[in-house]
């Protein structure tokens, strides 16, 4: 093989991973644009969890006050407990809008990573 074959190869085999790669790193991007907007949505997710778990203590504890005294008739009627369990609703409510935005954002993305890849796919540069 003669050096100008060789170097034609080499630049035929170098603008083939060229390719290869820059479609990795638009897909890598799209990875990492998701991430920074899911990212408040999940810290908002945990933040929301905890406060449920610490009215769900709450609530237990009252509960077993208000049993223990053998007035569980009465737990509806507790201003205390009827509050607790409006947070907690609400709370609920909360937690289920950010896990269908997380949920609508992932299946967004996970759409433009399938585009991407059917993209090179076509170019015969993945797979």
């Amino acid at each position: 093989m003669n050096t100008r074959k060789i170097w034609d190869n080499f630049v035929k085999n170098a603008k083939k991973v060229g390719d290869k790669t820059w479609g990795f790193s638009k897909i890598a991007g799209t990875r990492a644009v998701e991430f920074e907007k899911m990212s408040p949505l999940l810290a908002k997710k945990f933040n929301i969890n905890r406060n449920m778990h610490k009215h769900y203590e709450q609530l237990g504890q009252m509960t077993y006050e208000v049993s223990k005294l053998r007035e569980g008739t009465q737990v509806p009627q507790n201003p205390e407990v009827k509050e607790l369990l409006h947070e907690l609703s609400a709370l609920e409510n909360e937690l289920e809008g950010i896990e269908n935005q997380i949920d609508k954002l992932k299946m967004q993305y996970d759409k433009k990573v399938i585009d991407l890849k059917s993209d090179q796919n076509n170019k015969k540069y993945f797979g």
